[in-house]
């Protein structure tokens, strides 16, 4: 269902990215020599795996390999592809509820999906959850629909509700301008507007609501904080401020650089490439962005002083994971030990073996045998991600 909330009389509602699953004549031969040169690389995959004596099997290797590959040639529109709904409203587990999941939202200033409201209706006020969830997809902030997230959230709402029988749970996945139509700090803007209208518009109060973001949007929860602290000049002073209950951080991507030794070890073991990070950043920076402000709300690692402690931006509850074999694990191990210097409350879980954003791959690999299940079906290990981030929701906010 879509529901376009009244503008004002000199705006106009729009889509954030409305090219999205469009692809330029222009991108073709790129993506066909992309295509051709697949079977070289999955090939050397297969003889490295081999060789090294993996203690992956040849078919997560390749997996890797093969998206490693993709997301660093391949132009990145072929990557915007639509997602349907379908699946998760026609599945046996929630076809039941299905007219009461993801209600799309448009207004001037930001855009998005209320995945759920308290107890699956279309007419129950968020204000009334215990707990509401503002969801940033990630994607590098050129690629990445709200829609693709869904089982991966749907998994973990369950999760929370199961642990804490009775809880109200609703959930907001922004749809956020995307690079390179939209140049930072745009991506700030929308997360900021849609912050405010949780607030101020649907009346919920600001403790009530958790940050969520993986990868990019992991980033700009963090941005967003920042920006409540201190406001970026271009943007304005947000209309709420106030620090929200709590952040929940999916292999969050922390600095624009490449530094860390976790770059060179685990750059044959992640689904990440160095090359395709730093392609993925030109596009979302201008040319002429201040230093300062990407230092203030883009840089989390390499942190100016006149930020101050982290502390006083960070909500209560700040909970972090990273895959052990992802490019990003070494920054966000420094940021977490950077956090706990600061007074902050923060937990890191590191999971062994896996890679970037490893809890949404895994709810894409389980979700076929997950949504062939009943409602209220314990959400099983192959989507142990979605199980332990619900668990911790549910064990500090509720």
């Amino acid at each position: 269902m879509a529901v376009h909330t009244q503008p004002a009389a000199s705006q106009e509602n729009h889509e954030p990215n409305p090219t999205y699953g469009k692809l330029p004549w222009s991108d073709v031969p790129r993506l066909l020599t992309t295509l051709l040169s697949l079977p070289v690389a999955a090939s050397s995959s297969l003889v490295r795996h081999f060789i090294s004596h993996s203690p992956r099997s040849w078919t997560e290797d390749l997996t890797r390999a093969i998206f490693r590959h993709v997301t660093r040639y391949i132009p990145f529109a072929v990557l915007r592809r639509p997602v349907s709904m379908k699946p998760i409203l026609s599945s046996t587990r929630f076809s039941a509820v299905a007219a009461g999941l993801n209600e799309h939202i448009v207004t001037p200033k930001f855009a998005g999906y209320w995945l759920c409201k308290p107890g699956y209706s279309a007419t129950a006020p968020p204000s009334t959850s215990d707990v509401v969830i503002l969801y940033m997809h990630g994607g590098g902030f050129v690629i990445g629909h709200p829609e693709q997230y869904a089982t991966f959230l749907l998994a973990m709402i369950e999760t929370i509700t199961c642990e804490r029988p009775g809880a109200k749970v609703s959930l907001f996945n922004l749809d956020y301008a995307l690079a390179p139509e939209s140049r930072f700090p745009t991506q700030i803007g929308n997360a900021a507007a849609a912050y405010e209208y949780l607030t101020l518009t649907m009346g919920i109060p600001p403790q009530k609501i958790v940050l969520m973001g993986d990868s990019a949007g992991g980033s700009l929860a963090l941005g967003l904080l920042s920006h409540l602290k201190m406001p970026i000049d271009t943007l304005g002073v947000p209309g709420e401020r106030s620090v929200p209950g709590g952040v929940y951080l999916i292999c969050p991507w922390l600095t624009f650089e490449d530094s860390n030794a976790s770059f060179r070890v685990n750059s044959g073991s992640d689904i990440l490439t160095t090359k395709g990070l730093q392609k993925w950043s030109s596009l979302l920076f201008a040319s002429d962005v201040a230093e300062r402000e990407y230092k203030m709300y883009a840089d989390f690692v390499n942190v100016p002083r006149e930020k101050g402690s982290w502390r006083e931006t960070l909500p209560a509850k700040v909970w972090i994971t990273a895959g052990a074999d992802e490019l990003f694990v070494g920054d966000i191990a420094n940021f977490a030990e950077l956090l706990k210097t600061d007074g902050v409350d923060v937990e890191l879980h590191v999971e062994e073996g896996q890679a970037h954003v490893w809890p949404v791959n895994q709810a894409l690999l389980a979700a076929s045998g997950f949504l062939k299940q009943a409602r209220g079906t314990p959400v099983e290990s192959g989507m142990s991600g979605a199980l332990i981030i619900g668990k911790a929701v549910a064990r500090q906010m509720l």
